[in-house]
C-alpha cells in the first residue's frame, strides 16, 4: 500500500506586507498583537523602522486576506511586498504633514511659553492679578490647536494600542498632556492663575520634533533600498525569432527570451550572455567599481552596467527573483529583524505603563488619605499657618 501524499494545503503560508499608518514603535506592538492572536497565525513580525510585516498562517484556518483585515480594522493598510506602489509619495506626503503640525506647535508654544514664562518669574505684587489671569487664558488658547491638531497622532496611536491591550508611550504622552491641560482648564474656570498649559504644549512640540528627525532618516532608508531596486533598467530589448526588436517593461520579460544590452546600459534582468563580448562594472553587486570581462557563456546579473561592447543575453531569472531582489529582500530582512535588547525594551514598555498608572492612582489616593487639597494657592498665606511666607499647597486646617 503506497503511503499517502502530503497534503499541499496544510504547508503554512507566508507574506512580507509593507505596512501605512504606524506612528511609533507601539503602533508596531500593537498591530504584531493583533496579528498574533488572529485564529490561524502561527507568526507575526512587525518592524516600525521597515514598515513592514512578516507574516505566516495555517490556510487551512484562516486567509491573507482575512489578516489584512484584522489589520484594517486596527486602522493599519497592509498590502502585499509586491503590490504596493511607490513609497516615495506617501512617505513626502507624511513628512509634509508632520512639518506643518510641527510648525503649528512651535508657534502655538511660542506663545504658551511667553504668558507662561511671565506667570512663572512674577508674583501678585508686581503683575496684578487680572492681569496674571488673563495671561493664563490666553496660554490655554495658545494650547488649543496644539491639543486639537497637533496632537492627534498621538492621540489615534493611543488609542489603537489600547484596542490591542498593549498601551505605548503614547498613552503616557496623551495622559499627561490631557492630565495637565484638563487640570489648568479646571483652575482657569475657578479664576485662578496657576496653570500648566506649557507642559502640554511643549511635550507636544518636543515630541513631534523627534518624530519628524526619524521619519527623516527612516525616508532616507527607504530611499536608499529602492535606490538599489531601481538601478537596473526597467525595459528590456526583446528579441523576437524573426529579427525584430521590442522594448517592453522588464517585469514582463519570460525567462528564455533573448534581451539586447548597448553600450553604456545597465542589464535589467539576469541571464547568460549568448553572442558577443563586453566589459561590466558591477560594482551595484559587489561594492567593487572594477570591469569584468565577459563572453558567451558568462553568466551577468541585473544592475551591471556594460562598458563597452554589445551583448545578447539570454533571460534565465524573471523580475522579482533577480540577485538585486534578493539583496534588497535581505536588506529589508535585516531592517526587520528586532535584536534582543530591543525585544526587552519592548517587554519593558509593555509594564512601564500600566505601572506608571498605578503608581499615580497609588499617589492620588494616598494624597487625599493624607488630607492632601486639590487647590494650589499662589502668594496666599495659608490659614493654618502662623507663618506670614506664601503657602505652596492648601492644606485643611485640623481641630487641635
Amino acid at each position: 500500500m503506497k503511503p499517502a501524499a502530503p497534503d499541499a494545503s496544510a504547508a503554512p503560508d507566508s507574506a512580507t506586507l509593507d505596512v501605512r499608518g504606524m506612528w511609533c514603535t507601539s503602533c508596531a506592538n500593537a498591530l504584531e498583537r493583533v496579528l498574533q492572536r488572529h485564529p490561524g497565525t502561527l507568526q507575526a513580525r512587525v518592524s516600525f523602522a521597515s514598515e513592514s510585516a512578516t507574516v505566516e498562517w495555517d490556510p487551512r484556518r484562516t486567509s491573507l486576506d482575512r489578516l489584512l483585515a484584522a489589520a484594517a480594522k486596527l486602522g493599519y493598510e497592509c498590502t502585499p511586498e509586491h503590490a504596493t506602489p511607490d513609497r516615495s509619495a506617501h512617505t513626502a506626503a507624511l513628512l509634509e504633514d508632520l512639518t506643518v503640525r510641527l510648525v503649528i506647535a512651535a508657534f502655538c508654544s511660542m506663545w504658551v511659553m511667553t504668558a507662561q514664562t511671565t506667570l512663572y518669574f512674577t508674583t501678585a505684587a508686581t503683575v496684578p492679578e487680572p492681569v496674571r489671569y488673563g495671561l493664563a487664558i490666553l496660554a490655554g488658547i495658545a494650547t488649543l490647536p496644539v491639543l486639537a491638531y497637533c496632537a492627534q497622532p498621538f492621540f489615534r496611536a493611543a488609542w489603537r494600542t489600547l484596542r490591542a491591550r498593549v498601551p505605548g508611550m503614547d498613552c503616557l504622552v496623551v495622559m499627561g498632556t490631557s492630565a495637565s491641560f484638563l487640570l489648568s482648564v479646571w483652575r482657569v474656570a475657578h479664576r485662578e492663575s496657576v496653570v500648566y498649559f506649557d507642559s502640554a504644549a511643549m511635550i507636544i512640540t518636543f515630541l513631534l520634533a523627534g518624530r519628524w528627525l526619524e521619519l527623516r532618516v527612516r525616508s532616507r532608508v527607504s530611499d536608499a533600498v529602492r535606490a538599489l531596486l531601481d538601478l537596473p533598467a526597467p525595459t528590456a530589448r526583446v528579441l523576437a525569432s524573426d529579427g525584430t526588436q521590442a522594448v517592453v517593461l522588464a517585469k514582463r520579460v519570460a525567462p528564455g527570451s533573448a534581451i539586447r544590452v548597448l553600450p553604456g546600459e545597465r542589464l535589467p534582468l539576469d541571464g547568460v550572455v549568448i553572442d558577443g563580448q563586453s566589459s561590466l562594472d558591477r560594482a551595484l553587486l559587489t561594492g567593487e567599481s572594477e570591469l569584468v570581462g565577459v563572453a558567451q557563456g558568462s553568466f551577468v546579473e541585473a544592475g551591471a552596467l556594460n562598458a563597452d561592447g554589445e551583448l545578447l543575453v539570454r533571460v534565465t531569472l524573471r523580475w522579482g527573483e533577480r540577485r538585486v531582489d534578493a539583496i534588497a529582500k535581505s536588506v529589508r530582512a535585516m531592517l526587520a529583524r528586532k535584536t534582543a535588547s530591543q525585544a526587552i525594551a519592548e517587554r519593558f514598555t509593555r509594564r512601564l505603563v500600566p505601572a506608571i498608572v498605578m503608581v499615580a492612582l497609588v499617589v492620588f489616593v494616598g494624597g487625599g488619605v493624607l488630607g492632601m487639597g486639590w487647590r494650589m494657592r499662589s502668594n496666599v498665606p495659608s490659614p493654618c499657618s502662623s507663618s506670614r511666607a506664601p503657602a505652596r499647597w492648601a492644606w485643611p486646617c485640623r481641630s487641635r
